[in-house]
Formats: structure tokens, sequence, C-alpha cells
């Protein structure tokens, strides 16, 4: 099967998975539900794409305590930031609410309405690491994290660390490619369904930055309420678009 042909069947069934939950009138826990299903189905993806015998699929250089990724912007949807704090708050994470919430807080003051790029230059992690630099989230981590997959992860190092370099090298197309075509255009797809499934439904079409949506719904106990309600709830996370960094620099 041809990448575009995957691509549209993987956001096909994202979609299609995620209008049976938000029909006729959707709460909260149907929100939760819609997205455990795309954590699910995005774990299957990958499990499937890692036992396939798909060319360079077992060179991916990422590992435990490997962070270089987690210092760019992430986007979500609210429903995906809903199910996460829902998670901090039942206390599965390998963090308290409360802990994750002042880490969310420290961070959002300081890149709250940055660009991808400007958001990268700052050098500052993900609030959500620990101190070996893993996740603290992993099990319900976003679908931009899941589909981050690096080839190389000497040119992750250096798109923190040497930014302005790796950016020439990458607008003239001398620096190769590194993140893994397959899982990161899979778990784009689910994402886009996700967001499509929900829009088809009436609800915003919010697109979001992780940091300052998850303080927004760890900060507000009736944020899903008030985002089912049509409440702009949300207004001060979003993001033009979600997309990576790189996208946005091969666009420049």
């Amino acid at each position: 099967m041809a990448q575009d042909q995957f691509n549209q069947m993987v956001f096909d069934v994202a979609r299609s998975q995620s209008a049976a939950h938000l029909t006729p009138e959707p709460a909260i826990p149907a929100l939760l539900r819609l997205v455990q299903d795309a954590v699910s189905l995005s774990n299957d993806l990958l499990a499937e794409i890692a036992e396939r015998d798909i060319s360079d699929i077992t060179e991916i250089a990422c590992e435990i305590g490997c962070a270089w990724c987690c210092y760019q912007q992430v986007g979500v949807t609210a429903p995906q930031a809903l199910h996460i704090a829902d998670y901090l708050q039942r206390g599965d994470a390998k963090i308290p609410a409360d802990a994750a919430l002042e880490r969310l807080e420290e961070l959002d003051d300081i890149t709250n309405g940055m660009s991808n790029v400007e958001r990268l230059k700052i050098r500052r992690p993900c609030a959500l690491l620990d101190e070996q630099g893993a996740c603290l989230i992993y099990a319900v981590r976003p679908l931009a994290c899941r589909g981050c997959n690096s080839m190389d992860a000497e040119i992750c190092r250096r798109t923190v660390e040497d930014f302005e370099a790796i950016t020439e090298e990458w607008r003239d197309r001398s620096a190769p490619p590194w993140i893994h075509r397959l899982p990161y255009e899979a778990m784009a797809m689910i994402q886009d369904g996700v967001l499509a499934a929900t829009v088809d439904a009436g609800f915003r079409e919010d697109k979001l930055e992780l940091t300052a949506a998850l303080r927004i719904a760890l900060e507000d106990p009736d944020a899903g309420s008030k985002w089912l309600s049509g409440d702009p709830v949300f207004e001060t996370a979003r993001l033009p678009r979600l997309q990576s960094v790189w996208d946005d620099i091969s666009e420049g």
C-alpha cells in the first residue's frame, strides 16, 4: 500500500471511531473515551509498523532519556488536553497533578504565545520530563510526540544546541531526513481524524499548544464542560495550526 493510501485509511478510521463518541450529545466521559480510543489506535499502529519489513524502521534512534525532541512546541486538540489532565488528576502519572501544574505554570509564563521557532530557541524542555529525561505521562503522551521517531539523535541534539546551522542545512536540503516518515504521518493522520470528527460534530476547531492547554485543563475544573458548550476556554492556548517546527522552516 502506498504511503498516501495508508495515511488516508488511518485518517478515515480515526475520524469514524471518534465520531461514534460524539452523538447525540457527548459528555466529558465520551470525550475521554474518544481520546483513549485514539491512543489505542496509535499503539496498535506503532506496534504493527515495528513488526513489518519496512525500510529503516529498525534504525530508529529514540531511547529512554533522549529528550531533544521535547524542546519543541507540541500541538494538541482540546480533547487530548482534557484526557491528559484526567490522567494526572486520577493519579496515574509519575508526578502528582499539583506538581505538574506548578511546572506547567512556570513554563507557560515563559512560552505562551511563542512561535515554533521561538519556542525551540529558548532551550527549555517540556514540563513533564523527569530528571533522566523520561516522559512522566508516557502512556497518554500527545500524538505529535508519538510520531516523532528519529533516525539520528545527533541531528535532534543539534536542532536544540546548534539551531541556526542545522536550519541552514535543512533549507538547502544538505541535512539528511531524520524523522521516519511512516509513524510521523500516521500519528498526524490520527490527530487530524480526531480534529475532523469534533469539527463535524459542531465543536470548536481548537488547535492548541500543550503546555498552555494542559495548564487550563488542570486549573479550571469546568474546562471540559465549557468547551463542550462552545465556550472559548482554551483561547489563550490556541495555535494557528498543528505542525512541527520543521514544517515551518521548510515552508519559510
